[in-house]
């Protein structure tokens, strides 16, 4: 019963003794104007410049296979016709 009433109270302890973990505080990384590095990454997407004053569209991008099917680039060009053009 002794030895029982031993191990009870050891185990006990240990669970107990393993669970009082203290955080130590830490300073925080920021950027160059002060704020806080949140390590999220967001891409800027506004094509049709709604939120800002021009479009904005994230490189790399994939709009100039919109219109293709055999994964060739399209360009916009001035001019389809003007084959001295080097992007016709």
């Amino acid at each position: 019963m002794k030895k029982s009433l031993t191990l009870l109270f050891l185990s006990l302890f240990c669970a107990l003794t393993s669970f009082s973990v203290f955080a130590v505080p830490v300073d925080y990384p920021t950027n160059k104007d002060g704020s806080t590095i949140t390590g999220v990454l967001t891409a800027s997407f506004d094509p049709q410049g709604t939120f800002s004053a021009e479009a904005v569209i994230p490189f790399p991008s994939s709009l100039a296979f919109t219109t293709t099917t055999d994964m060739t680039l399209d360009i916009p060009v001035d001019d389809p016709s003007n084959t001295g053009d080097p992007k016709v």
